[in-house]
């Protein structure tokens, strides 16, 4: 009769998946870099833009469960123009519950900037339409088409 050896896969093993991933990742992060230059969200970015859309479309679900319409909010918060977001003062206390308190700064009613920690590429200005409920880099205006007569 032959004896299996049920204990799972050895330390070694593991070892070596770990390593496959760490690799695999660097290279992930490396080629992003490479492909899409400086410019690209940090992960941070990217967290907190996730949060703050979910944030706005909640608000707009909820109005639309109310009144059949979806309704978004005028403005994200009540913060005046020039705030950073810090305990005293968070941003977009209107689509999230407890606001966001760090990394950004309020430059008009609708228009946030995304102040970068450490990778010397800039801000990143975001602003937000609150006729289409949207949040990102591209200005309303910019994404309105205009006709004309001829």
């Amino acid at each position: 009769m032959m004896h299996r050896n049920n204990r799972g896969y050895s330390l070694i093993e593991l070892a070596i998946l770990f390593l496959i991933l760490m690799i695999v990742s660097i290279f992930v992060f490396v080629s992003r870099d490479l492909f899409f230059g400086g410019s690209t969200p940090s992960l941070t970015e990217d967290i907190g833009v996730a949060v703050i859309r979910m944030g706005i479309a909640n608000y707009g679900k909820q109005s639309e469960e109310e009144d059949r319409t979806p309704v978004y909010p005028l403005r994200l918060d009540d913060a005046p123009s020039g705030t950073v977001a810090s305990e005293e003062t968070p941003l977009f206390i209107r689509v999230v519950p407890e606001g966001i308190r760090s990394g950004w700064r309020k430059e008009a009613p609708n228009e946030y900037v995304y102040l970068e920690e450490g990778r010397g590429s800039g801000e990143q200005t975001y602003y937000y339409d609150p006729h289409a409920g949207t949040f990102g880099r591209e200005a309303p205006e910019a994404r309105q088409v205009r006709f004309t007569r001829r």
